[in-house]
């Protein structure tokens, strides 16, 4: 499954234009059209399978979605670690972003997440 994210990007609706790594293609599945059965190969010349680095703070129990954006790999895992993590694009773990609890940057629970990529409407702290 991991595999799966160097081949489909999957992200939130963006118009504008994302600078893509040249070893990177993006295939948007909503708007493919159904042709029936197509082998992989047809379309990608070259996998490179990231694994992503296993540490004492980045245990991933399930996959429920990845994002890839600004050479950053986001992982979300809803229900064992419940926790979302950012790897770089090597799959070196770099951290996670927020917590579970009601504190500052904490969460009561997370099940999908969105990555802003206008620069202008991002927060800043």
């Amino acid at each position: 499954m991991i595999c799966w994210f160097c081949i489909f990007y999957y992200s939130c609706n963006n118009s504008k234009k994302i600078p893509i790594p040249d070893a990177m293609y993006i295939i948007d599945i909503d708007k493919a059209e159904e042709k029936g059965v197509f082998y992989l190969s047809d379309i990608v010349k070259k996998v490179r399978p990231i694994r992503l680095e296993e540490t004492d703070y980045a245990l991933i129990g399930e996959i429920d979605e990845i994002q890839v954006f600004d050479n950053h790999i986001f992982v979300l895992d809803i229900l064992i670690a419940k926790k979302l993590f950012v790897y770089d694009i090597n799959g070196k773990y770099i951290r996670q972003i927020g917590a579970m609890g009601q504190g500052p940057d904490e969460y009561m629970g997370i099940s999908h997440f969105c990555i802003q990529t206008d620069p202008a409407t991002r927060l800043r702290r």
